[in-house]
């Protein structure tokens, strides 16, 4: 529904159920996963990672399994990227961290990549304009050397760029 309209707020009642049910439970499988994953454009930056801290906490042995890492990168891509567009660069630093600590495996290209793009972005918003403009033109690059053609268009055309 947010990405059909942006008005589409999460309802203090609603708020309350997800809180309750994700921080009672008290190990996160992949339904979990999934519903913080889509529930996360509902929440703000500061709650978000709130959320990421318990998720770490609860789903840290369950996150080397492939279909549990992909979604738990996305997430930790998505709320690094998001911290740093609304400038909460403490939160940035945390979602740094943890990445960081559970670093992609080699095969994981497309998050390496991603990653280098939003530490460009992070370098470029704290002032280090043309060090962040080189990674995020190299990962535009090698985007492109890859032949993944939307992807590079995707964050070459991104507003912060």
């Amino acid at each position: 529904m947010k990405s059909i309209d942006e008005r589409v707020d999460l309802t203090a009642e609603e708020g309350k159920v997800l809180h309750d049910y994700l921080f009672s439970t008290e190990i996160w499988g992949i339904y979990e996963l999934n519903l913080f994953s889509v529930s996360s454009p509902f929440l703000s930056v500061s709650l978000f990672t709130r959320y990421v801290r318990e998720m770490v906490r609860k789903s840290d042995f369950l996150m080397e399994m492939s279909g549990n890492r992909n979604l738990f990168h996305t997430i930790l891509l998505n709320g690094f990227l998001a911290s740093i567009e609304c400038e909460e660069f403490t939160n940035a630093y945390y979602f740094k961290r943890v990445i960081e600590e559970h670093f992609y495996k080699e095969n994981e290209t497309y998050f390496r990549i991603v990653y280098l793009w939003a530490e460009g972005l992070l370098d470029s918003k704290q002032g280090r304009v043309k060090e962040g403009q080189k990674k995020m033109e190299d990962a535009v690059r090698i985007f492109e050397m890859l032949g993944c053609n939307k992807s590079a268009e995707y964050y070459r055309k991104t507003p912060d760029s």
